[in-house]
C-alpha cells in the first residue's frame, strides 16, 4: 500500500506547479513514480462507489497493453478519491498521432496507430469491462 494521500498529491502538485491534465472526472497528477488520478469531488457518493469498485476489479485483472491502477488514494476522511498507476513517460500519444502533419505521421502511420487502439478495446471487451473514457489522448 502506499503511503500517501489525496493531500499530499495535491501538495506536491502545487509545489511544482503541476496543475494536471484535467478530464471529465477529474485529473492526473505526476506524483514521485506514479500517475494519481483524483476524481472530483462534486460528482457524488454514487458516482465516486461506483469509481471505486471499477478500479478495485482493474487491479485484480491484468490486460495486458493497459496500465492498471496499483492502489488506491483515499482523502483525510479515509473517503475514495483516486488511485496510482505506474507512471510511464509517453513517446508521442496517439493523439499526436493523428492530429499533427508530417513525414512521421502519414496516412499510414495514423491508421496503424488507430488500429492497434481498436485491438486494445476489443481485447477489453472480450474480458468483459466496458470502457467508458476512451478519449485518443489516454492512449500512448
Amino acid at each position: 500500500m502506499l503511503d500517501f494521500t489525496e493531500k499530499d498529491v495535491r501538495n506536491y502538485a502545487r509545489k511544482n506547479y503541476n496543475s494536471g491534465q484535467l478530464g471529465s472526472e477529474g485529473a492526473v497528477y505526476r506524483f514521485e513514480d506514479y500517475a494519481i488520478k483524483l476524481f472530483k469531488k462534486v460528482k457524488g457518493e454514487e458516482f465516486m462507489k461506483d469509481k471505486e469498485k471499477k478500479v478495485r476489479a482493474l487491479m485484480e485483472n491484468e490486460i495486458e497493453g493497459f496500465i492498471k491502477p496499483i492502489d488506491l488514494i483515499y482523502d483525510e476522511d479515509n473517503n475514495f478519491a483516486g488511485y496510482a498507476m505506474e507512471y510511464v513517460e509517453s513517446k508521442g500519444d496517439v493523439a499526436d498521432m493523428c492530429y499533427k502533419f508530417g513525414e512521421h505521421h502519414r496516412l499510414d502511420k495514423k491508421i496503424e496507430y488507430l488500429l492497434k487502439v481498436e485491438e486494445l478495446i476489443k481485447k477489453a471487451h472480450s474480458l468483459g469491462y466496458i470502457l467508458n473514457d476512451v478519449a485518443i489522448w489516454n492512449f500512448l
